[in-house]
């Protein structure tokens, strides 16, 4: 029984990184490619010209990137040093993505709905990962450990922003500025509801 749930977790985590991976790639080969001005997003970042861009898409990209990394528990136990030096990487991959994407939001796509949308998850990601930090620094890693969940699962947000954008318009057929709107919140709302959800499950079983 337990050699399957850890086969099973080992899985999941297996498809999380490369979901993370592809949306990192994504986000990084957008800073080095040519953007597609016939697409909409590509054309508003192009326009945009801020460093702030950049800043978002390479360090928000990073922090995904980490996240695997950060959720081994292998690494955790087996190499300390590298969990360490990972998670300083992180916290500062999020701050200045975090305080980038609070310059970028005021012209988020899906109008005011969206802004406030995005303005508040930068917000919520970087405090928790603040809070994340300050937990680890006076030893309290069970404090750590949820306030790094909630990180990651707001980090997660650009995964689950796009599984939304590409069910509700491609699929869907729904407007882009609806499904956008929507996304922009419900992307990291549904990720912190499963993110608490855990821990529920996790003291019951205590």
């Amino acid at each position: 029984m337990e050699k399957l749930k850890l086969n099973r977790k080992r899985t999941v985590l297996l498809i999380y990184a490369v979901l993370a991976l592809g949306v990192a790639a994504y986000a990084i080969a957008f800073l080095f490619g040519d953007p597609k001005l016939e697409n909409r997003f590509d054309r508003s970042f192009v326009s945009a010209e801020t460093s702030a861009i950049p800043g978002h898409f390479f360090f928000g990209g990073l922090a995904l990137l980490l996240t695997p990394l950060q959720l081994s528990a292998k690494v955790r136990l087996r190499w300390r040093a590298t969990h360490r030096f990972a998670g300083l990487l992180y916290a500062v991959a999020v701050l200045i993505a975090g305080v980038s994407a609070l310059v970028i939001a005021p012209r988020a796509q899906g109008g005011m709905v969206s802004v406030v949308g995005f303005t508040t998850l930068s917000l919520l990601w970087m405090g928790s990962t603040a809070l994340a930090w300050q937990r680890a620094l006076v030893r309290d890693f069970t404090g750590h450990a949820r306030w790094m969940y909630r990180s990651v699962a707001l980090t997660s947000s650009a995964i689950t922003l796009r599984i939304i954008l590409g069910l509700g318009v491609p699929v869907a057929k729904l407007p882009l500025d609806l499904v956008y709107s929507t996304a922009a919140w419900a992307a990291w709302i549904i990720n912190l509801a499963v993110c608490e959800s855990l821990f529920v499950r996790r003291a019951d079983r205590r």
